[in-house]
């Protein structure tokens, strides 16, 4: 369903208008009061407000909550000297609920990042409790990812009541798993060294991620020792996923974690002389998943390809076409003999929401956050552990302060030495999504927010500033209508409704300095834009075209502003409508119209400085910590940046403090494309015998992963 973008369809015939949105849906805060929204996330706001609106299932009526979560996942920042012990417990706190790997006594969890689900009355013992205040710095929204998380029958082992409220007893019972885990109780730990991935489609039973079985001669063994996939699935027992990282019944389940036991017995029941049918592996892997998730059903996966390129039987450069020193020469494919290829295995899956949902405001950090976790506690005192995470995301403070990049220093300084965690450094170079100004007292500039048509998502843009600036927004919408400033301490909502509900509002902008500090670094706005695209009718549209956005600084000093659009694409291997929007400023030069080619020479890498465009600087966000390695891309063919790649072509620009930039921090580069016309690199595909071409600094980041395990690197 579109809205008529004519302005004057809106309710009192003279088109959209800011206003204030009373209550919250699920905290029942009266967001009219003065600072009402003080240290509340503000994406957490915008979906508070807006109803839970991404939630909507396709039966939905105007007016219908049942969609409304009881719980939301969060995650929570505790400070320097707390552990998550210092926690209300769940008799005392019933509104707060944390995993029993979490509350784990041998482990070091000081300053720990912990993920938790939280009912409404959190909010308001957060604001009044000083004691919780005391133990938690920042709390952080993770968007739901099933329209009802909590009250759905499961078939079990016993009977699970359905309840709005955890059980102590299933979270007691969870705990005592975790410790047995931790002693050995269970099974013995990985030792030495270990390399792991957090990715999306584990091809455990390909002919590279196989070994010999030295008890069982002639039998397969998988080199996959651990593999958790975080998909839910709904046939079950919910007992089989890590036990330590339920929450009860308000939960459920959380995948399903295989050992290297339960792989093998895969694999023999489907190998018939001698062959392994993958088909049918894969297909009573996924068996039972909620969605009928299946990412191995296809010739592709971008796990896989992954995997294959950190700890394969071959090194990149035996498998390419075109090299720098010797184009004609054909592939050798010598089998590498390396560590690498014969290193135990952990796999965790992402769930398919999360790969779906590509923005940093999904559920990615609180998975990564507890695959992390579960990595290495399937890993001895000693093991050598190298983790590979390649995703990626586009908006945040990109100052190594969001609560991922926090948790990954955290625990490599924690483990000195023990644990690497390799990240590539993002394809958003020429994506047009970061916008960089200075900008003196009184002075303006205008930003050209370029909405595509058919967006069945919704939309992010960001501002970050230095401590002590303020700005003035002034908006104007695609159809020309002007809006009321936006200035500190706002928390606004467009009133341009369709009419079949008056609910929603379809672009939300919050500024609030107490907000954005728990951000990060500097005060920021959030503007959050509903999708202008509903086939289904579940909620109000936005307009497509350009939204423009009038900046102006109305405080005492000169500031740097960085603007960063949220990456919103469609996730390889998927579809939800999702449309990259992008800053449309005319006097940016496009690289992509001359140098993808490879016929005619790029123009120069740093814009002109008269655009606020910039390439430079358009790093994934989750790879701007301090002790996390990053890794960007070249063309093998030519030696030159790939063009996705962030590079260090770093400008003399004024720039805010803690980022890359600023740092100057230096990546490592590896080729993630042979030539012109030879894209991407040959790995993996899902079935043995098939290799498969991607492209992207995902691929760049396993290469270096694969020189760490075997002592290469740095």
């Amino acid at each position: 369903m579109q809205i008529d973008n004519n302005p004057k369809a809106a309710p009192d015939g003279k088109g959209p208008q800011w206003r204030a949105k009373p209550v919250g849906i699920f905290t029942g805060i009266d967001y009219s009061n003065p600072k009402a929204a003080d240290g509340l996330d503000p994406y957490f706001v915008w979906s508070d407000v807006n109803g839970f609106a991404h939630l909507r299932s396709a039966n939905y009526v105007p007016g219908d909550t049942s969609h409304v979560p009881k719980w939301l996942p969060v995650l929570l920042q505790l400070k320097a000297d707390r552990s998550p012990l210092d926690l209300p417990t769940i008799e005392r706190a019933p509104w707060l609920v944390i995993p029993a790997a979490f509350q784990d006594e041998s482990r070091l969890r000081l300053g720990a990042v912990v993920p938790a689900r939280v009912g409404a009355e959190f909010f308001k013992q957060f604001r009044q409790d000083e004691t919780l205040r005391g133990v938690i710095e920042r709390v952080e929204l993770d968007l739901p990812r099933n329209p009802l998380p909590i009250e759905k029958p499961r078939r079990a082992a016993g009977n699970i009541k359905q309840s709005s409220k955890p059980s102590s007893a299933a979270t007691s019972a969870a705990k005592a798993t975790a410790n047995s885990l931790q002693t050995g109780a269970v099974r013995a730990r990985l030792t030495g060294k270990v390399i792991a991935f957090i990715d999306d489609g584990c091809a455990f039973a390909h002919a590279h991620f196989l070994e010999d079985d030295p008890a069982q001669p002639g039998t397969p063994l998988p080199r996959v020792k651990r593999l958790w996939d975080m998909n839910e699935r709904s046939l079950i027992s919910p007992h089989s996923a890590p036990a330590a990282y339920q929450l009860g019944e308000i939960d459920g389940e959380n995948g399903r974690e295989f050992t290297d036991a339960d792989l093998k017995a895969l694999l023999v029941k489907h190998t018939h002389v001698g062959r392994i049918n993958e088909d049918a592996v894969y297909a009573e892997f996924a068996e039972g998943t909620q969605l009928k998730v299946n990412r191995l059903f296809k010739s592709v996966a971008h796990g896989t390809h992954v995997m294959d390129l950190a700890c394969g039987p071959y090194m990149l450069e035996d498998s390419m076409c075109t090299r720098f020193n010797a184009p004609a020469e054909n592939p050798t494919w010598i089998k590498a003999e390396d560590t690498a290829s014969i290193v135990p295995i952990i796999f965790v899956q992402l769930p398919m929401s999360t790969v779906q949902e590509t923005t940093l405001r999904g559920t990615m950090q609180m998975d990564v956050i507890k695959a992390l976790d579960y990595i290495l506690g399937e890993c001895a005192p000693d093991a050598e552990i190298v983790v590979n995470l390649s995703w990626g995301t586009l908006a945040g403070p990109h100052t190594g302060t969001n609560l991922l990049e926090r948790e990954i220093d955290r625990l490599v300084g924690l483990l000195g030495g023990r644990l690497q965690v390799v990240i590539p450094a993002g394809n958003g170079y020429q994506s047009r999504t970061h916008a960089n100004f200075q900008l003196e007292p009184n002075q303006s500039i205008q930003l050209d927010w370029r909405v595509q048509p058919d967006d069945a998502t919704e939309s992010y843009l960001e501002l970050w500033m230095e401590q002590g600036a303020k700005l003035q927004l002034d908006i104007v919408t695609p159809a020309g209508r002007a809006l009321r400033s936006v200035q500190e301490g706002d928390v606004e909502f467009l009133d341009y409704v369709s009419k079949f509900n008056k609910e929603d509002a379809i672009l939300g902008v919050c500024y609030n300095p107490t907000a954005q500090d728990k951000l990060g670094p500097g005060p920021g706005l959030v503007l959050a834009l509903a999708p202008n695209t509903s086939l289904a009718g579940l909620r109000a549209t936005a307009q497509h075209g350009v939204w423009k956005i009038n900046v102006k600084n109305v405080g005492n000093t000169t500031t740097v502003v960085d603007g960063y659009i949220e990456r919103d694409d469609d996730a390889a291997g998927t579809r939800r409508g999702a449309r990259q929007t992008y800053f449309d400023d005319p006097k940016y030069k496009r690289v992509d119209l001359v140098d993808t080619t490879g016929l005619a020479p790029p123009v120069a890498p740093t814009n002109a400085d008269d655009t606020y465009v910039r390439r430079e600087g358009v790093f994934n966000s989750l790879a701007t910590g301090y002790r996390s390695i990053v890794v960007g891309g070249l063309r093998e063919s030519d030696r030159a940046y790939a063009e996705y790649s962030p590079n260090d072509d770093y400008s003399l620009r004024p720039q805010r403090p803690q980022t890359p930039i600023a740092r100057n921090v230096q990546l490592t580069y590896v080729v993630t494309e042979e030539s012109n016309t030879l894209h991407g690199v040959r790995a993996a595909g899902t079935r043995s015998g098939s290799t498969v071409r991607l492209s992207g600094t995902s691929m760049a980041a396993p290469q270096i992963t694969r020189d760490v395990i075997n002592e290469l690197w740095p």
